[in-house]
């Protein structure tokens, strides 16, 4: 074992580090594409939005099929490879060339089923020449994958969020110039923007990491593809099952519900993936290559889980509160208030992301074991779940069906992963994690009778207290993280005081 993993507190920092460095390029990504959202919103309307989101379930869908999981297990092998560069060479090559071939594939399909996915997805034959745009889209999302398994397995943290940030200046300005200058005949170039920006930038970055050999058999190129693959089906069979699920599910939506319904979902989906978002997307590729090359050392897998899970919690935990109790105001901001019955339904999912966050990183431990098939259960029982509660409830309860199905998946996916890492590295949760989960929970069940107050004074003046309870334990945790020593400077000094004020006043700090 490495020293970085002996001392907890280098290995916590380095995670902090780059969960910090490829959050904020999330956060900055996700302010760009508050622009491209707002655009839409305002142009298209909920109907425009469902629409969008439709064309992009496709997109996801075919691609995750045709990728063949080369993303999450490309990951793997090449931070496994890190430290033999013959090995390396070969597995670069087999990503490169696997990769060409299966957009190739994948592309091809969507063109030559075009009129079949037009009229029983999209409900009108007519669009079926403007589905040579989503055949673009898949080639182009399968070709990312490659350049995204490359620098994630290098542990490149800065072009990861340099990849991040370009990609949604450039994705943003593409779609905003598709929908401005052509409407609503703008909207499936609208959903080619962000593959294509993420592409080109993507290839500018993989094209400057350090060269390897040229000359590598093709024997060898192929029986590393083929080990890719293998690993990576069952990974594209549980990314494909999620996909579709999520597919069927807004296609029962639409049908059911109605489109506007369907807008307020996707409106509400895309605020609950926007700001959770930083956190899972620092986990993906930054956690996930560390688990990955150490996944038989059952004694940092412990110290990496609960390490992960606790910094989570502390970045996340604010912004969940924060999105709970003014979720009115984010969906008039990000959308318009013509999406407000939307704001229910992300307070729902808030729920679930607080559950989300705690099972991800023992899910990556699953993710990276190489056990494919039990990944594969974690992965597709629980949208199950959430697609039998919505078609239990949908009926009775609209959209509300949807959360209650979210935040129950959550929960599964949560048990699934939490058993696997127990019986296999014999994992035991650290008592800090644990509290930090126990205290975002009882804040957000407070949070639920604070919004429901109607004197404004009163609710803001809660809303207030709530929100500062979680920033101070959080912050004061945080700067003792980070720090080798307690920095004896002001802030640290503040975030104390207050803490321990706090702290004689509410018995759950204990």
């Amino acid at each position: 074992m490495t020293p970085e993993l002996i001392d907890k507190k280098s290995s916590r920092w380095a995670m902090f580090y780059s969960t910090s460095i490829i959050g904020s390029a999330s956060i900055l990504s996700v302010v760009v594409g508050l622009v491209r959202i707002k655009v839409a919103a305002i142009l298209l309307g909920p109907i425009g939005i469902g629409m969008i989101g439709l064309l992009q379930s496709i997109v996801a869908s075919v691609s995750t099929m045709a990728g063949m999981g080369v993303t999450n297990s490309g990951t793997r092998y090449v931070a496994q490879s890190l430290s033999d560069q013959k090995q390396l060479s070969t597995v670069r090559a087999a990503l490169f060339w696997g990769t060409f071939f299966l957009a190739g594939v994948g592309g091809f399909f969507v063109w030559s089923f075009r009129e079949q996915i037009a009229v029983n997805i999209l409900g009108e034959s007519g669009y079926s020449l403007k589905m040579g745009w989503i055949a673009l889209g898949v080639v182009l999302s399968v070709g990312t994958g490659s350049q995204t398994a490359l620098i994630r397995g290098m542990h490149r943290p800065r072009d990861i969020a340099l990849v991040t940030v370009f990609g949604a200046v450039l994705g943003t300005l593409f779609a905003c110039t598709s929908i401005l200058g052509l409407g609503e005949n703008g909207v499936f170039l609208f959903v080619v923007s962000a593959p294509l920006a993420t592409f080109l930038v993507g290839h500018w970055f993989a094209r400057k990491l350090p060269k390897v050999e040229r000359h590598v058999g093709i024997k060898y190129v192929c029986s590393d593809f083929f080990k890719i693959i293998r690993l990576g089906f069952v990974l594209m069979l549980a990314g494909l099952g999620v996909v579709l699920g999520h597919l069927w599910l807004r296609t029962e939506i639409s049908q059911e519900l109605g489109v506007t319904q369907l807008g307020y979902f996707q409106a509400a989906w895309m605020i609950s993936s926007t700001y959770i978002g930083f956190v899972l997307t620092a986990m993906g590729n930054d956690y996930y290559p560390r688990i990955a090359a150490r996944i038989n050392d059952s004694r940092c897998i412990n110290q990496m889980v609960n390490q992960q899970t606790e910094i989570a919690l502390l970045l996340g935990a604010p912004i969940l509160l924060g999105m709970f109790l003014f979720s009115p105001v984010a969906v008039i901001i990000l959308y318009s208030p013509e999406f407000l019955p939307a704001a229910e339904l992300v307070r729902l999912f808030v729920f679930g992301d607080l559950i989300k966050m705690t099972a991800f990183p023992q899910r990556y431990v699953v993710m990276s074991s190489g056990r494919g098939i039990y990944f594969l259960f974690v992965e597709t029982l629980p949208i199950c779940l959430l697609l039998l509660v919505v078609m239990m409830f949908k009926g009775a309860h609209g959209l509300y069906a949807v959360g209650w199905g979210y935040v129950g998946m959550n929960v599964l996916i949560l048990v699934m992963s939490a058993v696997f890492v127990k019986v296999k590295y014999g994992f035991v949760w650290d008592g800090f994690a644990l509290r930090i989960f126990y205290l975002t929970l009882i804040l957000l069940l407070c949070s639920f009778f604070v919004v429901n107050i109607d004197n404004k004074l009163l609710f803001l003046g809660f809303s207030m207290l709530i929100m500062l309870i979680s920033v101070v334990f959080n912050i004061r945790r945080l700067l003792f993280l980070c720090a080798e020593n307690q920095p004896k400077i002001s802030i640290f000094n503040a975030v104390d005081r207050i803490y321990f004020l706090l702290k004689k006043q509410f018995s759950v700090f204990r």
